[in-house]
């Protein structure tokens, strides 16, 4: 039992920590979890199995339900942006000086960044440099959806957009993901080259993978 669940935090916090924790219960399943709470703004978030209103008396078992959008608003921003962000970056504080800068903002407060740079060698491509959401905000899917808000904002341009990424969770949503095309995937080749500093692998010795983003497709 957690008494005061989210009760001290900011409420868009709140929701997206709600969302998190749920995602994270159900995917490891048969662990009970029960939150005390005098705020029902994160109800559609947490998505509980059944709730109890103490002021009302009343009991309710609940159908989960698809949790809330998150409502973004996307910027350009300039570069001194970053300082909110660069701390938070899972490879680097770096950002070239020639960066185009975007910023995310939900209700007037800053969550997420993404820098791009001219693709070396492709005429007319960009890639992705920099990709930030800041950690009270991550879980619901904000890093990917303006990922891929920016890509499409170039490849609607007539642009090409590509990312190459070494973290997992980016790598399993392109992956998956009709928007993105791999062009190098993570390989036993590329995990043995990177452990000695050359291939794949960025300079801390991670393995990367290669996308192309495609765009999305008229509705």
């Amino acid at each position: 039992m957690f008494d005061e669940f989210t009760s001290v935090v900011d409420r868009d916090v709140a929701k997206c920590c709600s969302s998190a924790l749920a995602k994270t219960l159900r995917k490891r399943g048969g662990t009970q979890f029960v939150a005390v709470s005098c705020h029902f703004d994160i109800l559609e978030w947490l998505q509980p199995d059944w709730s109890y209103d103490v002021a009302a008396a009343r009991f309710e078992w609940r159908q989960r339900r698809r949790r809330p959008e998150v409502p973004l608003a996307v910027h350009r921003v300039g570069r001194e942006a970053w300082s909110l962000f660069r701390g938070h970056h899972y490879l680097s504080a770096d950002i070239h000086r020639a960066a185009r800068c975007y910023a995310a903002f939900w209700n007037d407060k800053a969550v997420a960044f993404v820098a791009t740079l001219p693709n070396p060698g492709i005429k007319r491509a960009y890639r992705e440099h920099r990709l930030v959401v800041l950690p009270d905000y991550q879980g619901v899917g904000i890093g990917n959806a303006m990922s891929e808000f920016i890509a499409n904002v170039y490849v609607s341009q007539g642009l090409k957009y590509f990312s190459c990424t070494s973290h997992p969770g980016l790598i399993h949503h392109r992956a998956k993901s009709l928007l993105w095309r791999n062009q190098r995937l993570p390989t036993s080749k590329i995990a043995k080259a990177s452990k000695s500093g050359f291939g794949g692998g960025t300079r801390c010795g991670s393995l990367t993978a290669t996308f192309e983003f495609l765009g999305r497709r008229p509705e």
